[in-house]
């Protein structure tokens, strides 16, 4: 089961340590430390403005094969980058510190990390994605920037009872980018999620559309990562949750792919 978690502060234009728990309800309990020791490092990344570009992302953490340099971007004064995410692999209970300088000035940024657990198995993607349901629904009150927020989701047409895996999401109307995640039962305390662009924004999507920025496939994000969540419906409640958070104080809608196994 893959586990998203994030933190925030109000940056800097030199290298400046991300270290505050993003707030809402992150439910991580020391900044950058994952929730259990014997996590898999996998994605991590950096959101800040459109306006205030990326000139700096470095991740440290003692257990890389070179913990003094972790891993550097420097994209130097004329990136246009507001959103870089990187994939790596790393065996690590041990804290991760993201730094980050920008271009224009201090604005806030996020700093984010997906580990992946082996305690909760998911669904493989196989190719056969027939059957699969796409849902819109509204967050159901505007986000507070650099903040969590969390809307149950309540599908249009109600679904049959059974079990679904969740193939990923579309966002839109977000001003800039930020962080998706799922809640379920299931899930066992684990929290599932990636990072998102809306690209139906022709600002945003060129703010981010670079080998530098490695966005996962809208709608198919965890097939991308190799593994789908499964969570168990019935016709009264889904009973999953997705939590969002953005730089800015956005509305999004979010469109959720899920595919019935059972």
């Amino acid at each position: 089961m893959w586990d998203l978690h994030a933190v925030s502060s109000g940056g800097g234009t030199t290298l400046t340590d991300i270290g505050t728990i993003l707030l809402g309800g992150d439910r991580a309990t020391v900044a950058g430390v994952p929730v259990k020791s014997h996590a898999r490092l996998v994605r991590w990344g950096g959101l800040t403005t459109i306006a205030d570009t990326i000139f700096e992302l470095r991740l440290l953490n003692n257990d890389m094969q070179n913990p003094r340099l972790g891993q550097y971007f420097q994209l130097g004064a004329s990136s246009l980058l507001g959103a870089i995410n990187v994939e790596t692999d790393v065996v690590s209970g041990g804290q991760r510190l993201i730094s980050m300088r920008q271009n224009t000035g201090a604005a806030n940024n996020i700093g984010y990390t997906t580990d992946y657990y082996a305690d909760v198995p998911g669904w493989t993607p196989n190719g056969d994605y027939s059957g699969a349901v796409i849902d819109s629904e509204a967050a159901s009150a505007a986000l507070v920037a650099i903040t969590w927020g969390e809307t149950a989701w309540a599908p249009t047409v109600t679904l049959e009872s059974g079990q679904y895996a969740i193939l990923g999401a579309w966002v839109n109307v977000a001003t800039n980018y930020g962080l998706l995640r799922f809640t379920h039962n299931d899930f066992s305390g684990f929290l599932p999620g990636f990072a998102f662009a809306d690209t139906s924004n022709p600002a945003v999507a060129r703010a981010v559309d670079s080998r530098w920025s490695n966005f996962l496939p809208d709608g198919y994000q965890f097939v991308a990562l190799g593994e789908c969540p499964v969570f168990t419906a019935t016709q009264e409640a889904t009973g999953l949750g997705f939590q969002l958070a953005a730089i800015t104080a956005d509305t999004p809608r979010v469109h959720i792919h899920v595919k019935k196994l059972s």
